[in-house]
């Protein structure tokens, strides 16, 4: 029998073993459907800050970094 926790850490485990761009495509792929899923729960607020985060994963993937990545990634945008 197979466990929500066994499917959450064979996903982790599979997104983890993947080369660092395709991770990063992949998570941004995730994380648009979880906007488009949880859109009527997100609050107003916090749209910027997704907004901002999505588009330094694009650049990365991109361009292989970002400037913001210079200034501490995605940690640097969310402290508020």
């Amino acid at each position: 029998m197979v466990t929500v926790g066994d499917a959450e850490d064979s996903v982790y485990q599979g997104l983890q073993s993947l080369p660092w761009r395709v991770y990063l495509v992949a998570m941004w792929i995730m994380c648009g459907e979880l906007q488009t899923l949880y859109a009527p729960w997100i609050h107003e607020d916090d749209v910027p800050l997704m907004a901002s985060t999505m588009d330094l994963i694009r650049d990365v993937v991109i361009a292989g970094e970002s400037d913001a990545t210079a200034r501490g990634g995605p940690d640097a945008l969310w402290t508020r």
